[in-house]
């Protein structure tokens, strides 16, 4: 079982490490080519006023973006490290408020935003439901959630090596437990194993409903920062995106 104060510990010490990553080749090719396009695609054109939460907002990479757009952003993480390099990483205009909090139990009122953005965190969190209903509550009237995860198959198949490629052998996709996700550099990160129907689940429990559900493959600028990745995730899901309605 992953402990919410060991996440919290984990990226802590890891967080200029994990920040840094993010900005090289699969990192680059997962976050820059992959899981920011797609999300972006589910939000609004126009952002200006538009008040969002960004959910375990890391190092700020999505307030950024989302602020420069013009919207009104809340980050929220549970590492102190990580919102202590947002904070240095946000230029004062943006005027992105920060916070130190975890998700299911958010220090927010109701209502209180038009949208909420969840990327790569749902998997950290042992309560899904009860992180859900907290969304739901703080999301204004016909609010959207925008939530990302590692899909599911990836997340739970055997990887190996066949003629020179990375083939993934589904042995038991209901097998529920923890896995240690290795992003490098001594850092791993306990990860809850999910199918599909335990998203579905979960949200439904807290009356949010489906509208958008994508598996989405790298744009075709992610072949040049990481040829090798961008021909697996051609092949085999990486990403699961869920666009969510109160």
């Amino acid at each position: 079982m992953s402990d919410p104060k060991n996440i919290a510990s984990i990226y802590n010490e890891f967080g200029a490490y994990y920040h840094d990553s993010r900005k090289k080749s699969s990192g680059r090719l997962h976050n820059e080519f992959i899981d920011i396009p797609t999300t972006l695609s589910l939000l609004p054109k126009d952002l200006q006023g538009i008040t969002i939460l960004d959910a375990g907002c890391g190092s700020g990479i999505y307030a950024n973006l989302l602020a420069g757009k013009g919207a009104k952003v809340t980050g929220l993480d549970i590492s102190d490290k990580m919102i202590e390099i947002a904070r240095r990483e946000t230029p004062p205009e943006f005027n992105i408020a920060y916070h130190v909090g975890s998700l299911d139990a958010l220090p927010f009122t109701a209502a209180s935003f038009d949208i909420i953005i969840c990327t790569y965190v749902l998997e950290n969190v042992e309560d899904i439901s009860q992180v859900f209903r907290q969304f739901y509550s703080v999301l204004k009237p016909k609010g959207t959630c925008i939530f990302s995860v590692s899909h599911p198959l990836r997340a739970n198949s055997q990887k190996m090596v066949q003629d020179g490629q990375e083939v993934w052998i589904v042995e038991n996709y209901f097998e529920t437990g923890v896995r240690e996700s290795d992003f490098g550099g001594g850092m791993f990160v306990p990860k809850y194993k999910r199918t599909i129907q335990n998203y579905v689940d979960a949200l439904a429990s807290a009356n949010f409903v489906i509208d958008k559900l994508l598996e989405p493959q790298p744009a075709p600028a992610g072949k040049e920062v990481d040829q090798q990745g961008y021909a697996k995730a051609m092949r085999l899901p990486q990403v699961l995106t869920m666009r969510l309605t109160k």
